[in-house]
């Protein structure tokens, strides 16, 4: 019962899948479904969110979706896309509102605040297509650094410490430490490190202070980033480090790490790609799909193989920047609605919002939400 996902082999075009079996009456009832939803709720004036984990828990698996018996499979997916819905609901109900964060640099309201750092991908987007637009060698070439090393999402600072840590630092513990300038500079540790270890990743709890990556030598901010040496204080002690502030800050969430996240262990109850993954014959088809245009190449594609070889600046900047949305993220949405169904099956509400938030952080970015009509400026799917 699947098809293949349908391509183009122009560039800038092709970049999606489609299922079978929909005809324009089924389209326009799933459009009626979203519209009267969203209206509903808007007349309504109740959260979406309560809404949102109310519904979950009855939501199948996108494995139950695809392999029920026929008779029960178009209300089993219909159940799937009313999840989608809620996404589209919750970006759509703030609008109508007029919310605007307080104090909070995400669109769409303070409830995004948690997840704002998902939300900033499309700056990464933003500067990419700079260069991409600049149509040279050079400026591919910085637009794949930016693409493979980031800037503006989870930037983190890698430190060589002086003397081994005396016990083990766990994920999200507090650390703190101050800039060049003797600003003090919050955060927290990425991933845990055993007691001995000489280095720590120190994850920003403010993202807009320090942002290096892959960017360009006039968007690179270091004001707020960890001195070249210092001291950085753990609730257990504090400890003398050096790194160089222009290499050793980097991004753990960039364009390339969203375009890894189809594998088969992305989800609890396998692939959040599976239809895609099956039919290019390759777990990572986005990160393909981008270096094979950055490389002006042919895809290693079982399926829809395009032979970037044969096309120009301009088809190639177009083919990368809508497939790090229309594949990537798209894609990574998918993986989080999917972690937020996981967890509220868990009973596990607080993962449950934060994972549906961080889907509609991916959907909108952070450019949007912010100008005069609201939906202006942005640069990934919304």
């Amino acid at each position: 019962d699947k098809s293949s996902p349908t391509h183009d082999t122009q560039a800038g075009r092709g970049v999606g899948a489609s299922r079978s079996g929909a005809g324009g009456g089924g389209v326009r009832s799933v459009a009626n479904s979203l519209s009267a939803l969203s209206l509903s709720l808007i007349i309504l004036g109740q959260g979406w969110e309560r809404h949102c984990t109310r519904t979950l828990a009855f939501l199948p698996s996108w494995d139950d979706a695809t392999t029920a018996p026929r008779s029960e499979r178009g209300s089993k997916r219909m159940r799937l896309i009313n999840a989608f819905s809620f996404l589209v609901t919750g970006t759509l109900l703030p609008i109508a509102c007029g919310q605007r964060p307080p104090g909070c640099k995400v669109p769409f309201g303070p409830d995004n605040c948690d997840v704002a750092d998902y939300c900033r991908i499309d700056l990464d987007q933003a500067a990419m297509e700079g260069e991409l637009a600049k149509l040279t060698e050079d400026s591919f070439q910085k637009a794949r650094e930016i693409y493979e090393n980031g800037g503006h999402s989870m930037p983190l600072a890698e430190l060589t410490l002086a003397t081994p840590l005396t016990q083990v630092a766990l994920k999200g513990a507090n650390v703190t430490g101050y800039s060049e300038d003797g600003l003090y500079v919050a955060g927290r540790v990425h991933i845990d490190r055993d007691a001995g270890s000489a280095s720590l990743q120190f994850e920003y709890t403010d993202p807009l202070l320090c942002q290096v990556g892959g960017l360009g030598e006039g968007d690179v901010r270091v004001s707020g980033c960890l001195a070249a040496d210092g001291v950085v204080s753990l609730e257990f002690g504090d400890y003398q480090y050096a790194y160089n502030p222009l290499e050793g800050n980097k991004n753990g969430r960039t364009l390339a790490t969203i375009s890894q996240m189809s594998g088969p262990d992305s989800c609890v109850y396998g692939s959040c790609a599976e239809l895609y993954t099956d039919y290019y014959g390759l777990e990572f088809f986005a990160n393909e799909w981008i270096n094979a245009a950055f490389e002006q190449r042919q895809t290693n594609f079982e399926n829809g193989v395009v032979d970037f070889s044969q096309i120009g600046f301009d088809g190639r900047a177009k083919a990368i920047s809508k497939g790090t949305v229309v594949l990537s993220t798209f894609v990574e949405i998918n993986r989080l609605l999917t972690k937020s169904v996981e967890s509220c099956r868990d009973l596990n509400m607080d993962d449950a919002l934060h994972f549906l938030r961080a889907a509609k952080c991916m959907y909108t970015g952070s450019l949007v939400g912010h100008s005069e009509d609201y939906i202006s400026g942005g640069e990934l799917l919304f």
